[in-house]
């Protein structure tokens, strides 16, 4: 609930999410919270904050492929 869009992929071997929100520290806390359940393999070892929302399609829908290409 803290994230108000996220978006999250492979970058150099190791699960990043990209998360536009109002509060960061919220963020990490339930990212960090979240990894404490998840298999190692698992876990998001990265986060970029955004200060601006993602692109999105006619239908609202993220352009995964503008955020993915823009790192």
């Amino acid at each position: 609930p803290e994230a108000i869009e996220a978006v999250v992929y492979c970058e150099n071997d190791s699960i990043t999410a990209e998360v536009y929100t109002e509060d960061p520290a919220a963020v990490q806390s339930a990212i960090k919270n979240l990894n404490k359940t998840l298999p190692i393999y698992k876990h998001i070892k990265n986060i970029k904050f955004r200060t601006t929302e993602f692109e999105k399609t006619t239908t609202k829908k993220i352009k995964r492929n503008t955020v993915i290409k823009g790192n």
